[in-house]
């Protein structure tokens, strides 16, 4: 479900891409959005990637990230659904329900027992 939830961050990166323009201002304000998402999905990559070969610290990371990120994106949603595509929008909103469902999974029986072996 993790690297689920990273595929459907690229896509809302690619729709976000494809609704900007191309002259030479929007590919400067593309770079200056891309590289630090790309940072990002690295980061989450390799959480995924941690808690997927029984990494503690990785599951414990991702949940406290999980957190601190996503109590502002659930207070901007309604927003999001008015000014964005309808199709962004459900793929912002599938992103963290996905995300929520792995971190009962990893913090849930056997899941926990899993990490601690």
């Amino acid at each position: 479900m993790l690297w689920a939830s990273l595929g459907a961050n690229l896509l809302v990166l690619g729709l976000a891409m494809d609704e900007v323009g191309y002259s030479k201002a929007s590919v400067d304000s593309i770079l200056v959005m891309l590289l630090p998402l790309l940072a990002w999905l690295g980061v989450l990559s390799f959480l995924f990637y941690s808690i997927s070969v029984g990494r503690n610290w990785a599951r414990i990371t991702f949940g406290v990230l999980f957190l601190l990120g996503h109590i502002y994106q659930f207070a901007l949603l309604p927003d999001f659904f008015r000014t964005q595509s309808v199709v962004r929008g459900l793929l912002v909103l599938i992103e963290p329900v996905m995300q929520i469902a792995a971190l009962y999974l990893v913090f849930s029986r056997p899941g926990a027992q899993w990490f601690r072996r």
